[in-house]
């Protein structure tokens, strides 16, 4: 029987046959198991059968895919996420232009995570020619909801439409039929604004692709309800510590925390 360590702080737990799953990858056995969950924000309100694509903001940019198997369902976890950010627009250009002025990679990561979201606003507070006011990405999205405040404003819209680019482009690339689940909790507040700032319409707007993506489920979910019904075993053995769950066969995320 194998025995597994794993390491927190200045302890260590042990269990028997512990896989690890990163947050991504517990989402989508979640996701596969629930059937989706979340608020529709586009395509048909059904369960659709074939591949389904996670993708989680957070820290970073991080996307998993869901293959259904005879036997279950097979969770692939990418860096889908570091691919070079692509504008769509000759304002989104101006942003990659500051942000490779040094010479610097510029990853979709880069811009579409909660350290990317700060980023984004101070780079076009930098084109607006004013000085950045607002100190977290929580707060850039809750100014952006109360309009008040303009470069927050053209921030999360930007935000929004270029992750509608990204999560099409990879709903193209895996054929994501089963429909995508799209996970926002470390964002608070920003589940509304998907639909004003341009998700939807980027995420169609893939030429001829279009009749397939119209016909893809895309659900938001925000408040990371969805990583606790990763498969484990009947019957496995839990324990908790500081947001945690453990058991004989699977290691979950089990709460999401907010990008403050």
């Amino acid at each position: 029987m194998r025995k597994s360590r794993v390491r927190m702080g200045c302890d260590s737990l042990a269990f028997d046959d512990v896989v690890m799953l990163d947050d991504c990858e517990a989402r989508g056995r979640a996701f596969d198991a629930v059937g989706g969950a979340g608020s529709l924000l586009c395509g048909p309100d059904i369960r659709m059968e074939g591949p389904r694509l996670v993708v989680t903001i957070g820290n970073g940019l991080e996307t998993a895919l869901c293959l259904p198997q005879p036997d279950g369902v097979h969770v692939a976890a990418t860096e889908a996420g570091r691919m070079n950010f692509a504008p769509g627009t000759a304002r989104e250009h101006e942003v990659l232009v500051q942000l490779a002025a040094s010479g610097d990679y510029v990853s979709y990561e880069r811009i579409l995570s909660c350290p990317g979201l700060s980023c984004l606003y101070s780079t076009l507070c930098g084109l607006r020619g004013e000085e950045p006011s607002i100190a977290t990405p929580a707060a850039i999205v809750a100014a952006a909801r109360a309009d008040s405040d303009a470069a927050a404003v053209e921030s999360v819209d930007m935000f929004c439409a270029a992750l509608g680019a990204f999560v099409g482009n990879l709903a193209m690339v895996f054929m994501a039929r089963g429909g995508v689940c799209l996970s926002v909790a470390a964002l608070p507040g920003i589940g509304p604004l998907l639909q004003r700032g341009g998700f939807v319409e980027r995420f169609l707007d893939k030429g001829p692709m279009r009749q397939f993506l119209v016909r893809v489920p895309v659900r938001v979910i925000e408040h990371g309800q969805d990583s606790r019904g990763a498969e484990r075993p009947s019957g496995a053995r839990e324990k908790r510590r500081e947001g945690m769950m453990y058991c004989d066969n699977t290691f979950v995320a089990n709460e999401d925390r907010t990008c403050s």
